[in-house]
């Protein structure tokens, strides 16, 4: 029974060592962030139905790696440019909106997708970014 008792001890204690041993060696974590905006919104105050308003979104790759914007996403009223050259490590760019107000009849924020070439080693998936904006509609 003492026996028994000695085995099982050591059991666990061994297999607390074996997730402790695991535990350390693991490698460091992979950074998850590539890209850093000077700001992610943007409020346009209040804007009469039908007009326009412009803003610029400032980033700047943070990462070792060149970054590339693949994709842009925003809702119609929305038009956008943004840089189509690779972007090197430590270099700045700009995500230029334009939002018309013309079909919107509420207040509202909205969002833009940055969907980056490079992908995430976490997820395995490509990077993905949002900036937003919000504006307060005022009718004719």
């Amino acid at each position: 029974m003492i026996r028994l008792l000695g085995l099982m001890m050591f059991a666990a204690l061994a297999g607390v060592g074996c997730i402790s041993a695991q535990q350390s060696t693991a490698g460091k974590p992979v950074s998850t962030d590539i890209l850093r905006f000077d700001y992610t919104h943007v409020s346009f105050g209040p804007v009469v139905k039908g007009e326009t308003r412009d803003t610029v979104y400032h980033f700047t790759n943070i990462s070792s790696e060149p970054i590339q914007i693949d994709l842009v996403s925003a809702c119609d009223c929305t038009t956008y440019t943004y840089p189509e050259e690779p972007i090197p490590p430590g270099g700045k760019g700009t995500l230029k909106i334009t939002f018309d107000s013309s079909s919107k009849e509420e207040n509202e924020t909205l969002t833009v997708d940055i969907i980056l070439k490079n992908i995430n080693p976490a997820t395995g998936y490509a990077f993905v970014y949002q900036v937003s904006y919000d504006y307060d509609l005022k009718l004719k």
